[in-house]
């Protein structure tokens, strides 16, 4: 009982901390400076996920407009040193945050790109107050998001945090993928002037060869390995899982997931695995170098690996729906189900009818239904991956950073 009085003294005086460092100096002196501040133009600044990493829909909006040349001036602002030595590297406009530049360039932008909800972070929201602003998100799957998850303004404690955070900015343009997502999704969760259904800029990789831009922050000495073993015969199959919001059912941790097993599994069978897990997902270190199975940078770009694959594995994680793009089948692996949707995250649709593959809830069951599929040739869902396919994606043409591109000039700057 103490403990727990403890963790919620320091939850107290955290939330305080923020109030007093960020959120007062942020309405008080940024946002008024922001609203006086003479705007450039010409100036589009991409804010990336996770810290601002270069990946994801941001990465391949930003490299679309990069490779268009003179125009629009366009910078990435990350808050990762790596990231923004990497891109310096590779002499792409980039500024660190925070920093000098990085408060100038958030106020004076036109327009903000962006595709999650924690870009607000670091005083960034109340800088921007007056561009307008692009969220791109970050995937179409079945869970609820934003203001229909039940954790969102659970309290009124957490009501007024939100409110002194800003943690509802209005977009001035939602990308979504299809008029079902539209209608049943981004709707009534995100406040924005115009939802455009252009699709994701990172399924454009799907639909030509990856160049040098699409292929920085991707764990590249892995994809080569991996196309090497393809080209000697291999079956490439991705297991690519969901982080768990409050539960500790991680797959390998959680003792759902027998490496050593799948290992032999894929010896037999000439199979190779790539595992990418979240970013927060342990992965014990004896695991990391295992032939066939490897072990994907938790923190890189893996897209234009996924058109490479034979197969992907997933539980909850929207990649499912992106994958459906490259026609090619997908297993489903919700060991842990009924747990996931009662105390991680809610869905908003029913599970069954929403993920067009067979359902495994072991591995024993997993490595039998591969088995059926890429050695058997028995696919028995392609009509369906078909019918999903048609509800969540408008486009299936590879040029939605050119839809979002092009609107963002012509509607946008200037």
């Amino acid at each position: 009982m103490s403990g727990e009085k403890d963790n919620k003294i320091r939850s107290f005086f955290k939330v305080l901390v923020r109030v007093i460092l960020v959120y007062i100096p942020g309405w008080l002196f940024l946002y008024p400076l922001a609203l006086i501040v003479p705007k450039n133009r010409e100036l589009v600044l991409f804010i990336g996920r996770d810290r601002g990493r270069f990946l994801d829909n941001v990465k391949y909006l930003f490299s679309h407009a990069y490779r268009q040349g003179p125009g629009a001036k366009i910078l990435f602002l990350t808050e990762e040193m790596r990231t923004f030595n990497l891109l310096k590297k590779n002499r792409i406009p980039v500024t660190f945050h925070p920093s000098l530049k990085s408060f100038i360039s958030l106020l004076r932008a036109r327009v903000i790109v962006v595709d999650n909800r924690l870009w607000i972070r670091k005083y960034k929201v109340y800088l921007a107050a007056r561009a307008k602003k692009v969220q791109l998100w970050h995937g179409v799957g079945f869970k609820k998001i934003e203001t229909d998850n039940p954790s969102f303004n659970r309290t009124i404690i957490n009501r007024l945090i939100n409110i002194l955070r800003w943690r509802l900015p209005k977009y001035t343009l939602l990308v979504s993928t299809s008029e079902f997502y539209t209608k049943n999704v981004f709707a009534s969760t995100i406040k924005t002037e115009e939802i455009k259904e252009f699709g994701y800029p990172r399924n454009d990789v799907f639909f030509r060869d990856p160049d040098e831009l699409d292929l920085l922050e991707t764990d590249i000495d892995l994809i080569n390995r991996v196309k090497k073993l393809k080209e000697e015969g291999y079956k490439l199959i991705i297991y690519a899982p969901t982080f768990r919001d409050f539960t500790d059912n991680e797959p390998i941790e959680g003792g759902f997931l027998d490496v050593d097993r799948l290992k032999e599994f894929a010896i037999s069978r000439r199979f190779v695995f790539v595992m990418k897990f979240h970013p927060e997902v342990k992965v014990p270190e004896k695991f990391r170098e295992n032939f066939p199975v490897f072990f994907y940078h938790k923190g890189k770009d893996i897209y234009p690996l996924l058109p490479v694959s034979d197969l992907l594995v997933t539980d909850y994680s929207s990649i499912y729906m992106d994958y459906l793009l490259t026609g090619k089948p997908v297993v489903f692996f919700p060991y842990d189900y009924e747990t996931y949707v009662t105390v991680d995250r809610e869905i908003q649709f029913d599970y069954e009818w929403i993920t067009p593959g067979p359902k495994c809830y072991n591995q024993k069951e997993l490595e039998a239904e591969i088995e059926r599929i890429l050695i058997n040739g028995k696919d028995n869902y392609m009509q369906r991956r078909e019918e999903i396919l048609n509800i969540a994606f408008k486009y299936r043409d590879g040029r939605a950073s050119e839809r979002i591109w092009s609107y963002i000039k012509e509607r946008l700057l200037y």
